[in-house]
């Protein structure tokens, strides 16, 4: 993920940021009889809940689709109709 920032001209400091982030993360599984496993080092993927996740995902998306685009690969539509979207005429109500 890191790699794929600097590729595509991030700042070091943001990259620092997100290497810091996920530098030595940990992981704790909450058990149905209250009580908690020990922390689990999470050395793969982002953090569950972590407000950026989002964003690395689509990162990390990032070289797939170069490449899928690259060899003309995919998925294409040919035709026309269905890439049109039907309005719906929604009734208002009155305002009386």
């Amino acid at each position: 993920m890191l790699w794929i920032m600097y590729d595509l001209g991030f700042p070091t400091d943001a990259i620092n940021t997100v290497k810091n982030l996920h530098e030595d993360a940990l992981t704790q599984v909450r058990l149905p009889s209250e009580g908690s496993t020990q922390k689990i080092p999470a050395e793969r993927g982002t953090i569950q809940g972590n407000t950026i996740s989002p964003f690395l995902f689509l990162l990390c998306m990032k070289p797939l689709l170069r490449w899928l685009h690259v060899r003309g690969l995919g998925y294409r539509h040919t035709h026309k109709r269905a890439c049109r979207i039907k309005m719906l005429k929604i009734p208002t109500l009155p305002t009386s």
